[in-house]
Order: C-alpha cells, then structure tokens, then sequence
C-alpha cells in the first residue's frame, strides 16, 4: 500500500502532523472544529467504511492517528455530539488506536457511560472498544493487566444490561481467546511481532 501518492500530500501530511502536535497546547473550540473537520474531510474521502484501511488514505486521519494523545478530549467531545454521523465517530473512534494502553484505558473508561446514557449506540461502542485484534493486538493481549479486566468485566455488565449482542465477543477477550487469535495472527505473519528487548 502507498501511503504517499505524491510531493503535495506528503506536504499536507507534513503540515497536518506539526498542526496536530500544537493542538496539545489548546484543546478549546477552535481546536475541536478543526478536529472535527478533520474528521468529516476524511469522511469524505473514505465515503464509507467497508474498508477501514481506507482510512489510511487520508492525511487528517493520519495526522490523528500518529499523535492520538492530542486528540483524546476532543474525540470524547465528537462522541458525545448528537449531530454528528455514526461513520464519523466510527472513524474518530479509530484514530485513537495508537494511544498507549494506560491511555487507551482511561479513553475507553470514559466511553461507558457515553454507552450506558445512549450518548454513542451500541455500534460505536463495539468498534471503539473491540475492534478487530489486528487494530488493538496489545489491547486483546492484556487482558489479564488489571485495568484491562476491569474494563472488560464492566463492558460485560453494560452489554448485559443493555442486551447487546457483545457479551460472547467480551467473554472471549476475558478467557485470553482473542489473546491466542492476536498470537496466531501473529505467527501467520497478518500482526507484526512485537519484538522483546
């Protein structure tokens, strides 16, 4: 896959990262409707998300996905606007893979009761806290790390509670089945082995 398709996107996606990294400085409503341009130019370009590797083809999502830990309030704030598209938090939602995982927790913590109230459908939840194991390996893998259980068991609750079809998926990642999926993927070459120092 190529990322760059020439000088002029390569340019933008220059501009967008340094762009990205000052909005560290100012998460206020400037910088969410930029943010949330970002979000709809590359709904855009994606139109719609049957490929999510699609979404690599835009510069904006690039620029959120290599710097997520600028973005986090402001994708906890597009979340919670009710006019703003399923597909456009889906793609927001994506952007957050690449925090770590003590950041990812307290990203996924604060989207429970987002789920509980109604604020995000069930859809949103489900692919922002369980994507497929090639988009969050390290996600699947620590299921045995306190935080990462404790997210699961109340994912679990809120899936039951609110009859969702989620429950067999989290009991999967409770049990470290999807940790064995991340590890045969890995081994059949489809995740990068991460390499131990």
């Amino acid at each position: 896959m190529t990322m760059f398709i020439n000088h002029k996107q390569l340019i933008r996606f220059v501009l967008l990262n340094l762009w990205s990294c000052s909005l560290l400085m100012a998460q206020d409503d400037s910088s969410f409707l930029a943010y949330q341009k970002m979000i709809v130019n590359t709904q855009k370009k994606v139109v719609d998300l049957t490929a999510l590797t699609d979404l690599f083809q835009s510069p904006e999502f690039l620029a959120i996905y290599t710097h997520p830990e600028l973005h986090v309030d402001n994708t906890i704030k597009l979340l919670k606007k009710k006019d703003v598209t399923e597909d456009q938090k889906i793609i927001a939602a994506y952007g957050m893979r690449r925090l770590s995982l003590n950041a990812y927790m307290g990203y996924l913590n604060a989207l429970l009761p987002l789920a509980s109230t109604g604020t995000i459908t069930r859809q949103v939840f489900e692919e922002a806290a369980f994507p497929e194991v090639e988009w969050s390996p390290t996600f699947y893998e620590s299921y045995k790390v306190p935080a990462v259980n404790a997210f699961l068991v109340k994912a679990k609750k809120l899936a039951q509670s609110k009859k969702w079809d989620l429950v067999a998926y989290i009991d999967s990642a409770l049990s470290g089945e999807l940790a064995r999926s991340v590890q045969q993927a890995r081994e059949m070459g489809d995740i990068p082995t991460i390499k131990k120092k």
